[in-house]
């Protein structure tokens, strides 16, 4: 998808519309004028517009204050809803805990002892 955004305009267009878009429904949601969410996040007014209406690019740092201000995660400006993240950190949980596993296969049975210990410890 990153080569395809890369190599086409048009879709970094659409991207930064829908970027935008996300950030005013959320800080209309909220109550919150555009003033106080540029003064919070360190923007002019007239950024922030633009930004909202898809005509200027949000940076990471801007995007991250934005989210924390308006109570919302990253993936929500990109389109990815709750259960999209809780999924992508069971993945993410799910391959640790298979390293984890490949970790402990590997140990002695006294190394596996001793972790037994460790654990009941951390209980």
């Amino acid at each position: 998808m990153f080569d395809q955004v890369r190599a086409f305009p048009k879709h970094r267009k659409a991207i930064d519309r829908h970027i935008g878009k996300q950030i005013a429904e959320a800080r209309q949601v909220l109550g919150m004028s555009e003033q106080t969410l540029a003064d919070a996040v360190g923007l002019s007014p007239a950024a922030l517009l633009s930004i909202e209406q898809g005509r200027a690019r949000i940076t990471a740092l801007y995007l991250f204050d934005v989210a924390a201000h308006l109570n919302k995660s990253l993936g929500y400006f990109y389109g990815m809803t709750e259960v999209t993240t809780e999924r992508i950190k069971d993945r993410m949980l799910a391959t640790e805990e298979e390293w984890l596993l490949a970790k402990v296969r590997t140990l002695s049975e006294k190394q596996r002892e001793v972790l037994r210990r460790l654990l009941e410890v951390l209980q």
